[in-house]
């Protein structure tokens, strides 16, 4: 093909069975210090992560503090808004979840 002359691999060096053996022992013995370094470039990059992009702590509300309320259940449209309020805080529940009660007294 194209001035070649096909080369199948039954033609090409059959590998010896010695050669074999010793490559397959060698990456056996090898192997422990591949995962080691691959351990130490995934902390590595994972530490790095950790500095790029920090975790935003979410701010813990007291009884009494003004907030938003998330209105995007009821967001249809683009012009409609998604927060509402101030909301004033009147318990704290667990699992950072609030009760709160709008300027007239309404809860959600």
């Amino acid at each position: 093909m194209y001035g070649r002359i096909a080369r199948l691999p039954i033609e090409g060096e059959v590998l010896n069975k010695d050669i074999l053996l010793d490559s397959v022992i060698t990456l056996i013995y090898k192997l422990p210090i591949f995962r080691k370094g691959i351990r130490i470039a995934i902390k590595r990059a994972q530490e790095k992560i950790r500095q790029d992009y920090p975790v935003q702590q979410s701010t813990k509300f007291q009884v009494g503090d003004q907030v938003l309320y998330n209105n995007s259940s009821n967001y249809h449209t683009k012009l409609e808004k998604k927060w509402i309020g101030p909301w004033t805080v009147m318990k704290v529940l667990y699992n950072r979840t609030y009760k709160v009660a709008d300027h007239m007294g309404i809860q959600k």
